[in-house]
């Protein structure tokens, strides 16, 4: 059997305060044991449904604003020290790295690459 309760909506501080209920169906069982716990906290089902949607919403809002920051500072790159070194710079010193290696033994097989 399904029990029926109204909840009111949770609007964040930066929204005028608009309440509007809605409805849950939910188990007599788990609604018997939501009673339970809303009296030894001193508060209604209600208002710890609207305050639990309301973290849910508040998490959600910070878990995108993060989301955010981290693909704008991938966007934007990180400095990881040294210097900055053209494409051609680093293929010259690689090619010459191998020429040596391979003068080196005359075979190649210790060559750097």
């Amino acid at each position: 059997m399904l029990h029926v309760l109204h909840v009111n909506d949770v609007h964040l501080e930066t929204v005028p305060c608009m309440k509007r209920n809605i409805t849950l169906s939910i188990d007599q069982t788990l609604l018997t044991k939501l009673r339970v716990i809303a009296a030894q906290r001193s508060t209604s089902v209600s208002r710890m449904h609207a305050d639990e949607l309301s973290t849910m919403v508040e998490q959600a809002e910070h878990n995108e604003q993060a989301k955010r920051a981290a693909l704008d500072a991938l966007e934007t790159g990180f400095h990881l020290g040294g210097k900055s070194v053209a494409r051609d710079e680093l293929h010259e010193g690689h090619t010459q790295d191998s020429a040596a290696a391979i003068a080196g033994n005359g075979n190649g097989s210790d060559r750097r690459l």
